[in-house]
């Protein structure tokens, strides 16, 4: 028997209360509080926990309002949905180099400029 027949993990729950999948794919360096997640879809993202996700497309699903501080990096496209805000501050970072598309509610940015060098898009 192999350890894969005896250890079987299937999910992940970080301190926001958030299910992340576990994959071969995925890498996690939480020493230093980063997760690099290829999730694609995060949902009502807030806290300061840095964010990096390199999936080709990363939704940004706030069906309430929520203030995010921490680092977000995309290397992707970008894309707001839902009704809430989301408000970028507090010294937070917002990394894309993909089109970033505003569809639903509101994406702000309170304290400083985002880093993006795509396009930007509201529906």
């Amino acid at each position: 028997m192999s350890m894969r027949d005896h250890l079987k993990l299937a999910r992940l729950v970080n301190d926001a209360r958030q299910t992340l999948p576990i994959c071969a794919a995925a890498a996690f360096l939480l020493s230093v509080g980063v997760v690099p997640v290829d999730a694609g879809t995060h949902s009502n993202l807030s806290g300061s926990e840095a964010v990096t996700d390199n999936d080709p497309t990363v939704t940004l699903e706030n069906t309430a309002d929520s203030v995010y501080q921490g680092a977000f990096s995309s290397g992707g496209t970008v894309t707001k949905t839902g009704t809430g805000t989301l408000t970028v501050s507090g010294g937070a970072t917002f990394s894309s180099t993909g089109p970033v598309n505003i569809q639903e509610g509101v994406l702000c940015f309170s304290d400083r400029t985002p880093n993006h060098s795509g396009t930007l898009t509201m529906n």
